[in-house]
């Protein structure tokens, strides 16, 4: 039994009844990304940010996916985009 598996399957089912989830999105992106779904996982955390664009945990969890593409300049100018003299985010 492999527990990102079952975890997956029941983001999966509370996708499908709540399109728009954000925890289960950024979890379920989260699962991908340890599985090297790293495209799959992006996709994810760019749903969670588009419903809730303070939500921090996928703001840092696309950064990750997006360095370990090895798109570096991408996941900085992102981080910069969202951190900035407007916001409230504390890293």
């Amino acid at each position: 039994m492999d527990i990102v598996e079952d975890s997956n399957k029941l983001y999966l089912e509370v996708l499908s009844k709540e399109k728009d989830n954000v925890v289960a999105l950024n979890n379920l992106g989260h699962n991908y990304r340890r599985q090297f779904n790293l495209k799959e996982a992006l996709g994810l955390f760019d749903r969670a940010i588009k419903k809730d664009e303070n939500y921090l945990t996928a703001i840092n969890n696309k950064a990750q996916t997006l360095k370990d593409l090895k798109k570096f300049d991408e996941a900085i100018e992102f981080v910069n985009e969202k951190v900035n003299e407007k916001s409230s985010f504390v890293l």
